[in-house]
């Protein structure tokens, strides 16, 4: 499994248009082969600090839809909205595992 996350800071005053986009492209992003959905969070204290996840059964899935079209098309359409990218990093595990609650 590969699991890429990023956390960047949208513009003042463009967070309904992200959110447009990012609904529309997960949802088409997610019928890749592949590919898992995309998990959003936002900063309880900016609410223009967005993380988010994404998970992949391999590598290989995780390299095509960054290559794709689909991903271009999006690209061009994020990029004006962004005020600054805080981070992008990928990691990848050998296996998955359920954890249990800490509490609970």
């Amino acid at each position: 499994m590969v699991v890429r996350h990023v956390k960047y800071t949208l513009k003042s005053g463009k967070a309904d248009e992200y959110f447009r986009l990012q609904k529309e492209y997960a949802a088409r992003a997610a019928d890749m082969d592949g590919v898992g959905p995309t998990n959003l969070f936002v900063d309880p204290n900016n609410p223009n600090t967005i993380f988010a996840y994404l998970e992949f059964e391999n590598e290989e899935a995780a390299v095509a839809m960054q290559e794709s079209a689909l991903m271009k098309e999006y690209g061009a359409k994020l990029r004006p909205l962004i005020e600054r990218w805080d981070l992008y990093k990928q990691y990848t595990s050998c296996d998955e595992k359920t954890l249990q609650p800490l509490f609970g």
